[in-house]
Parts: structure tokens; sequence; C-alpha cells
């Protein structure tokens, strides 16, 4: 449907992007790049473009390559969250902690209604021995979006971690019930239940 809409309306930047997404997401990854291809030449001011780019980097495991769009992207537009966003993920798997930190205070200023910033946030924390704030954020994601799979998941295990088991199992129950075959959560919460 997309791509039949861009026929009748080659201008409009918005449909070339939902198509890029429907070839994510269906695993059509080079023709997405193709495509980011052309949008670059069309809109070349656009950190959306760059952005778009930097997620097909990601699906084909280029990791420095979408270091390069996503950095393009937040020249043009430093306050673009889904940019900001892939940033920080990016200097996660980098694990440069104390930076993905900084990106995602960014991300959280932009976006202060996104539990999902939260999460990462507290992820990068925890990995500075920041646990009080990890705890924060991944409270303050839950309170966000209360279904957050990931931010029950990195609660219980930091509540684990910090001795707070009781707390810990509620996290692992409410993991458990959402995908009932997640061995880890089923491993975890048991090991949690022997020593209660």
């Amino acid at each position: 449907d997309y791509y039949k809409a861009i026929e009748f309306r080659p201008d409009n930047r918005s449909l070339w992007h939902n198509y890029v997404d429907c070839l994510i997401e269906s695993k059509e990854i080079d023709k997405a790049d193709s495509i980011c291809d052309i949008l670059i030449k069309k809109w070349s001011g656009h950190a959306d473009t760059y952005q778009m780019k930097a997620q097909v980097a990601l699906e084909k495991n280029d990791t420095a390559k979408a270091e390069t769009y996503i950095d393009e992207a937040l020249k043009i537009n430093k306050y673009d969250f889904n940019s900001l966003f892939i940033k920080g993920g990016i200097l996660l798997s980098h694990e440069e902690y104390k930076d993905a930190e900084a990106i995602y205070d960014r991300a959280i200023t932009v976006n202060p209604k996104n539990a999902g910033a939260f999460v990462n946030r507290g992820l990068s924390r925890y990995h500075q021995d920041n646990l009080r704030g990890a705890m924060n954020d991944y409270d303050y994601a839950i309170q966000l979006d209360p279904r957050n799979f990931s931010g029950h998941y990195n609660r219980g295990l930091l509540l684990a971690y910090v001795g707070e088991d009781n707390k810990a199992i509620e996290d692992f129950d409410f993991i458990i019930r959402i995908d009932p075959n997640d061995m880890m959560a089923i491993f975890t919460r048991g090991e949690l239940l022997l020593q209660s």
C-alpha cells in the first residue's frame, strides 16, 4: 500500500519512511537499505533519513556504520528522540556506560514519558554501580508503562542482587505471566524461591 501511495505522492516523506519501516519489519533489509539511499539523496537535510539508514545498518549488525549515520542525524537535529535512543543503544553495546547515560539524559529531556529510555538509562547506571539511580529509573519506567517487560525484568534482577527477594519474585511472576516459556525468568524465580 505504501509503495502504491508513493507512486501518487512521491514527495511525501512520511510515506517513504513508512515503506522503509515495513521493509525492515518484513526483513527485506537490502531493499530497505537501497530505499534509504534514495531518501538521503531526496532529503539530506532531515535527521530521520539518516536515522532510518542507521536502523538498517543495525539490522545488518554493522554498528560502526549505524553510529556514523546516527551521528549525522544528531548533527542535523540534536533533539531527535529516535536518534538519541539509537545512539544510546549503540553506546550500551560498546559498554560506554557513562556516555550512554548522558545520551539517555538528553533523550529523557526530549521525551520524559518514554519508558524505554528510563529502562536503558537504568541499565547504564547499573553498570556504573549506581544501583539507587538504576532502581529509580526502573521504578519510573514501570510507573509510566506498568506492562513494560524489560523494566520488570531488569528491576527483578536488581532486586535479587540487593537481596529484596520477595519483591524480585513479584517482578518475575509478572514476566512469567507474560511469557510462560522464559526459561531465564523461571530459573531465576526458582532460585529466589529456594532462598526465601
